[in-house]
């Protein structure tokens, strides 16, 4: 994939994103953001998934 899709670290468990140490988050690709608010929207529905069930 292009480094400008979601999820390019390739991450299966989790949210991963990846930068140089020496760029602290203006290294991070905007990619890697859109990919944690994807993430967090996941995370949001599930839980509001498992709420219903309990």
């Amino acid at each position: 994939g292009s480094p400008d899709d979601l999820n390019n670290v390739g991450a299966t468990s989790g949210l991963f994103v990846q930068a140089n140490v020496d760029q602290g988050n203006e290294g991070i690709r905007e990619s890697s953001f859109a990919t944690a608010r994807h993430f967090g929207q996941r995370v949001a529905l599930a839980t509001q998934r498992w709420g219903k069930e309990g």
